[in-house]
């Protein structure tokens, strides 16, 4: 065992290692203008396996056997799709500026702040729980390594530290600027060497318990009794079918819906080659990292420790057999799991509360408007109010729940967001009102089939209501709603919540009309494909040019510093014209001012979402009746050449067909359908390859400004070393002039 004050000694001595690296990465970065190298990429969307995985999957081995497989088998799975889930959503990430999961739902439902609200309150919901989880398994271990027990956690001394060190932890990793679609290439190589950190700490105390405690595997697995072994190697759990489907369809979403891996696997990608990498290594890391599981539950079981605290058997092997630094570096490794999480998830969620929850409010009180410039500030304060929020979670109700059971809490509110996700990004028909009412009934069913449960469990609540259901209803149980009896917890929840929010997706999609710019909004998530071009924008040609641009320059930059600073909001502006090449332009055309509005809005999406800044854009960005007009005539001009009107939503030309009944006229309507038809086809190949072509220009026009800038300062450095060779050339000049 240690002295308190000496594991605290080495964890601020490790997190400052973690900085300095985070450091010298961001240096560096910002040196060579380059994205990490694919490997790290891969290595921090590791920060996937938390403490849940570090610690729980030996506790779920030991009471469910091969089940603790079923998450990371779902995870594997998932990750073999990312090439076309993953790659379209990086893809409206650079298209938008996407911030967060919120940000691109809200986008995808008609820029909705409602959506995003919604979105960020689930969210909030779902991972204070998992970020509880982490707080929990620290403050666990802390006391293990100190006290040798757990069962009076010092919450109030050792865990307010742990806290306080975590808040300090995220805002010096994460959230040190305003903007979240800034690639975080520091934190991403800590978060790397983090996940380097756990995943060989698990391998070198497997080996251990394996080679050193046991003469290999045969001998570990014999020194249990035979009733233990069929308990490790077996579904030890009732309907193990269903229960492992339910953990394998979390894992499936969990890869693309939990705030971290959002933000890591979309926000923080710099590219396909990047996904590539991510796809090929994240099985081989999950595979790696689980290798010892059943042989770590086998020791603790062989060394006499209790099934109950089968959670803590990584840290309690190393301490009963005496190797005190492996102890220590067991805690390093669960906490650097549990760190990696806390971090990248409580910067996600800060900038949606800022973005979707604050700001708002902000927008409507005059007297709260100044607020708006301390943006970074209130992300601060975010992180502050979500981190406490977790640590009394976790005091209150995490004491006397196992890791599984709250991790699974979480995943079953997460999943409630699916539906509206994957049918947003591949189907045209969803809306607004049915993402809204999918979520509510999925939210309502999930709160009263898990969480009510939950509540009852630690005395909250009657127990009656699970007994004999509200009012003595008893098809309305909580944990056997409509007689559906037998099924684990998880399973039920998931059997009706994903009903009910799937059934409210698609009524209120198809009962209720979209809107002309939903429709549009909805067609460009479902046709987006391809890979992201940074910074590559179209060039409109063809009008004529009459608008000033300075009062429009002038208009723009007054609307960035109400959000940014006024050197940020230059420095966007400059990107900005010299990406639409419009520096030298006193006059612009109309489609040209089109696309100097997009890329603003595109730029303040990055500090405050997608839809606050198309809503901003509509409030303080006006036209004059002749550009008002115009732009309808260009509109109009485009549907003309598209051989449609504003009303044709869902086909691309209205065909005209005769209506009578006869045989000639019939097959006359008929070769006419069938010409038509063709001429769409044809059509459809050309913009395929038009679209094609334009990707491969936008990605070479890309490569071409990458290798300008580099010879640029390839150049720089060049003309400073002739000089420095001159002025060394002069003064040897004028030494051998003294000389002589």
């Amino acid at each position: 065992m240690f002295a308190p004050s000496t594991v605290i000694i080495v964890i601020l001595l490790y997190m400052a290692f973690m900085f300095a690296i985070a450091q010298w990465a961001e240096h560096r970065a910002q040196a060579t203008q380059r994205p990490n190298h694919p490997l790290i990429y891969a290595l921090s969307f590791n920060v996937y396996s938390t403490s849940w995985a570090f610690y729980g999957a030996v506790g779920f081995a030991v009471s469910a056997g091969w089940m603790y497989t079923a998450f990371d088998s779902g995870a594997v799975f998932g990750i073999l799709f990312a090439g076309l889930v993953m790659r379209k959503m990086i893809h409206l990430k650079e298209r938008f500026r996407i911030t967060s999961l919120a940000d691109l739902l809200s986008t995808r439902y008609n820029r909705s702040q409602t959506v995003a609200i919604v979105v960020t309150l689930i969210l909030l919901t779902a991972i204070i729980p998992y970020i509880a989880l982490q707080l929990k398994a620290v403050v666990t271990t802390f006391s293990l390594l100190t006290s040798g027990q757990t069962e009076q956690v010092d919450w109030a001394g050792t865990g307010t530290l742990i806290v306080g060190l975590m808040i300090i932890f995220t805002v010096m990793f994460g959230v040190r600027r305003l903007d979240p679609t800034e690639r975080h290439q520091g934190m991403m190589t800590a978060l790397a060497i983090e996940s380097l950190v756990k995943l060989l700490t698990l391998i070198i105390i497997g080996l251990f318990v394996t080679f050193v405690l046991y003469d290999g595997s045969e001998a570990l697995f014999a020194a249990i009794s035979e009733q233990e072994r069929q308990r490790l190697f077996s579904f030890n759990v009732e309907q193990p079918g269903t229960l492992w489907v339910t953990n394998f369809m979390l894992g499936v979403i969990s890869i693309y819906l939990l705030p971290r891996q959002f933000h890591i696997g979309v926000i923080e990608n710099g590219g396909v080659r990047q996904l590539t990498w991510l796809i090929v290594l994240t099985p081989i890391y999950l595979f790696l990292i689980k290798l010892f599981v059943l042989p770590l539950a086998a020791a603790g079981l062989a060394l006499g420790l209790p099934a109950t605290q089968a959670d803590s058997f990584v840290m309690l092997i190393p301490q009963q057999t005496q190797n005190s630094l492996l102890a220590l570096m067991v805690f390093i490794g669960g906490f650097s799991a549990a760190t990696a999480m806390i971090i990248v998830s409580t910067m996600t969620l800060s900038t949606m509360v800022s973005n979707h929850l604050i700001l708002p409010v902000l927008e409507q009180g005059k007297s709260l408007s100044s607020l708006r410039g301390y943006l970074l500030q209130i992300r601060w304060l975010a992180v502050t109010l979500i981190l406490i929020s977790s640590f009394v979670f976790a005091w209150t109700i995490g004491e006397s729940q196992m890791l599984v059971a709250l991790g699974s809490l979480s995943f079953g509110i997460l999943i409630q967001l699916a539906p509206a996700t994957l049918a947003g990004l591949y189907w045209s028909g969803g809306n607004r009102t049915g993402a809204l009412l999918g979520f509510a009934l999925g939210f309502t069913v999930w709160a009263y089939t898990l969480l009510l449960p939950t509540l009852i469990q630690q005395g909250w609540f009657s127990p009656e209501l699970l007994t004999s259901g509200p009012a003595a209803i008893h098809w309305l149980r909580p944990q056997a709603l409509f007689g559906f009896d037998g099924l684990p917890a998880t399973s039920h929840c998931l059997l009706w919540s994903l009903l009910f929010n799937i059934c409210g997706y698609l009524f209120g999609s198809l009962h209720s009309r979209s809107s002309a710019d939903e429709s549009a909004l909805a067609l460009q998530f479902v046709r987006a494909k391809g890979s992201p071009t940074r910074g590559s924008v179209s060039r409109p040609l063809g009008l004529r040019e009459y608008i000033a641009f300075s009062p429009k320059l002038s208009e723009a930059r007054h609307l960035l510093t109400r959000y940014v600073q006024p050197a940020k909001a230059d420095e966007l502006l400059n990107n900005i014209l010299e990406d639409l090449n419009l520096k030298q332009k006193d006059q612009l055309s109309m489609i040209e001012l089109v696309e100097f509005h997009w890329l603003v809005e595109k730029v303040l999406a990055g500090s405050i979402g997608a839809a606050a800044a198309h809503k901003s854009m509509e409030r303080h960005i006006e036209y004059s009746e002749r550009e008002s007009n115009e732009l309808k005539m260009v509109h109009a001009h485009i549907l003309s050449e598209l051989q449609c009107t504003p009303g044709d939503k869902k086909e691309p030309h209205t065909l005209s067909l005769a209506t009578s009944n006869s045989p000639r006229d019939l097959e006359e309507n008929l070769r006419h359908l069938q010409s038509q038809q063709q001429q769409i086809e044809q059509l459809q190949q050309q913009i395929n390859t038009l679209e094609q072509r334009l990707e491969q220009q936008q990605a070479q026009l890309f490569e071409q400004r990458l290798e300008s800038q580099r010879l640029q300062s390839d150049k720089s450095q060049l003309e400073a070393q002739l000089e420095d060779y001159r002025e060394k050339l002069d003064q040897e000049r004028w030494r051998n002039k003294r000389n002589k």
